[in-house]
């Protein structure tokens, strides 16, 4: 969601097309399509904290919701982001962190 809404912002386009080219069809996308192409081209959240296949013993894994506070850096003017999904793109968002779902947010598949 909130790398959506930054490849929307002015300025990042230039960023992303030199650091991602690939991800400049982003732009033409909405948030249905975007989650299609995120799902098939973008890492999983696995991809970028498991070392060997298991998360780190010195990595601690917490929700955001759960800090008392967070700074608001690079914030995007958008409504709620629930209201962004539907039953089809949650479903595959789920599959695609299903082990991030089951382990942190079991309560919410």
């Amino acid at each position: 969601m909130s790398l959506y809404f930054w490849l929307r912002r002015p300025g990042s386009h230039v960023r992303l097309a030199q650091n991602t080219p690939h991800a400049m069809v982003v732009l033409e996308l909405d948030f249905d399509d975007y989650i299609d192409w995120y799902v098939e081209n973008w890492h999983s959240f696995k991809d970028w904290i498991f070392v060997d296949g298991k998360i780190p013993d010195n990595l601690e894994i917490i929700r955001m919701e759960d800090l008392t506070y967070t700074a608001h850096i690079n914030k995007s003017n958008h409504k709620p982001f629930m209201e962004y999904y539907n039953e089809e793109t949650k479903r595959k968002l789920y599959e695609f962190n299903k082990w991030c779902f089951d382990r942190f947010y079991n309560e919410e598949k």
